[in-house]
């Protein structure tokens, strides 16, 4: 991680879940979350309060359409046929977490688990 440039998010992501274990779990545990050692303390913004879609496309919304909403660009079968059949689903431009938003040129990625019930990013 000494090796890869502080500000690329997907090289970090790439480099810890190489390496992942159960000793790296239970490492990042302790020190991320339990014991905070670098005593992050960034806000959920409050506002904008946004709602949630009740119709999209001049439909009433279902958990079917919000699903390929998520999916959004992704060269996906789940995606809406507007989709632009990309390697992502989305290009992040602010997310609910302050200090998350300072990485740069951020892809978010959802799909349906293997077990279609859920939704994986």
């Amino acid at each position: 991680l000494n090796e890869v440039d502080t500000g690329d998010q997907v090289a970090s992501y790439r480099t810890v879940v190489s390496f992942e274990s159960e000793l790296l779990r239970d490492f990042s545990f302790c020190i991320l979350q339990k014991n905070n050692i670098f005593e992050c303390d960034a806000k959920i913004p409050s506002i904008p309060k946004v709602e949630p879609l009740k119709r999209w496309r001049r439909k009433e919304m279902t958990t079917e359409m919000a699903r390929s909403i998520l999916v959004g660009h992704l060269n996906d079968e789940a995606a809406p046929k507007q989709g632009q059949g990309l390697d992502i689903s989305w290009k992040v431009t602010c997310g609910a977490n302050v200090a998350y938003d300072q990485f740069p040129s951020q892809n978010q990625l959802f799909y349906e688990s293997a077990n279609g019930r859920d939704m994986w990013y």
